[in-house]
């Protein structure tokens, strides 16, 4: 255009993006809706996201939020492997025998070559493990039908966060 004259933008309802001074992206209904000192651009750039793994880490150190009690209940600990112990039907590990001990109350457990019964309690309040005598026995309780009992096993009994581990 020469000196003096206007230079004409049609304003048709083009719908365009541009780039403010902050960064942000923000579609526009016409080009003459874009601010002064905004960018137009083709498309806006993806916002960048925190990977979920990031995310957790910072979470978990942060001491505002508890986060590795929140892992620890939802992966457990994975510090060691559980023993199996083998059972008349078929095979079980002491953590299957403390989440339904229904399932193995008045049956015999075989642990490392030596039979021990399983013996039936009173009543139970919350789900709680207690290591007794020597830790070569175990207290079971469970929320399901208020039963608990005790089973013997030989060797050590760790207690590892919620779950209980046989070393032998």
């Amino acid at each position: 255009p020469e000196e003096g004259e206007v230079e004409e933008i049609t304003c048709e309802n083009i719908p365009t993006k541009a780039i403010g001074p902050a960064g942000e992206c923000v579609e526009f209904s016409t080009p003459c809706d874009v601010p002064e000192g905004w960018s137009v651009v083709d498309r806006c750039p993806e916002p960048y996201r925190v990977p979920w793994e990031l995310l957790i880490i910072i979470l978990g150190l942060s001491p505002a939020f508890p986060f590795a009690y929140f892992l620890k209940k939802r992966f457990g600990e994975r510090k060691k492997e559980e023993k199996i112990i083998p059972v008349r039907k078929g095979l079980v590990k002491i953590s299957d025998i403390l989440n339904h001990p229904e399932i193995f109350l008045n049956s015999r457990v075989r642990v490392r070559g030596t039979i021990r019964e399983m013996e039936i309690f009173g009543e139970s309040g919350d789900v709680w493990y207690e290591l007794s005598d020597g830790e070569n026995s175990i207290l079971l309780c469970t929320h399901q039908e208020g039963l608990f009992g005790r089973m013997e096993v030989e060797g050590t009994v760790k207690k590892l966060g919620t779950r209980l581990y046989l070393d032998v």
